[in-house]
């Protein structure tokens, strides 16, 4: 998968910029692209691998900061039931900005629980 977009706050309406927050309380124009892709492996009949990596990059036009963000996942997912799932995995993000206090290394694990009804 793929994406190029620029997102601009003046298309949003005079209320929502006078109340902006996040990037848009920064930069009227938000340029971003990126690419990404996962794969699964079936181990078993209830039991996946899942690997994924995705690169973005964020440029907010009018402060001049460039974003650049790199994320590594890895999981397995069980087949609980009909009716459920599991997984869990290890997440890696870095993000790295020409603004030096935007940058940041973040390690996870994580758990989730899916219920179908």
């Amino acid at each position: 998968r793929a994406f190029n977009s620029i997102r601009d706050s003046s298309t949003l309406g005079t209320q929502s910029v006078l109340n902006s927050t996040g990037d848009f309380a920064l930069s009227q124009i938000i340029k971003q692209s990126g690419v990404g892709g996962d794969w699964t492996y079936h181990l078993s009949q209830r039991n996946d691998a899942n690997i994924g990596i995705d690169f973005s990059r964020s440029r907010l036009v009018d402060i001049g900061r460039i974003d650049s963000l790199t994320r590594f996942n890895i999981g397995i997912t069980r087949k609980l039931s009909n009716t459920a799932k599991g997984s869990i995995g290890y997440r890696f993000d870095r993000r790295d900005s020409n603004f030096d206090v935007q940058g940041y290394d973040e390690n996870a694990l994580f758990g989730t629980l899916n219920l179908t009804f």
